[in-house]
């Protein structure tokens, strides 16, 4: 399970799109397109349900390393144990 948060650039007051999802490539495809159509400058914050190993986040970089290129700053993190928020 990931959780995701994309907060655009332009942030209005509190505007942003939460998302909780299966880590399928699908689920992932689709955040990455959501935070390619917020635009540059956007921050793409990714908190993935513990247990995860390495190999999973290392995956999870790769899928949205192409982001930068569009301007998109991404952050991943391992959700701590208890804890739902993003």
């Amino acid at each position: 399970m990931i959780h995701s948060r994309i907060v655009p650039a332009d942030n209005g007051p509190a505007r942003y799109l939460a998302r909780a999802d299966a880590l399928t490539p699908y689920d992932i495809q689709l955040i990455a397109e959501d935070a390619a159509r917020a635009g540059r400058g956007t921050r793409l914050e990714i908190v993935v349900s513990a247990p995860t190993d390495r190999t999973t986040v290392d995956a999870l970089r790769n899928a949205f390393a192409r982001l930068a290129e569009r301007g998109v700053d991404v952050h991943i993190a391992h959700a701590r144990s208890g804890d739902r928020s993003i």
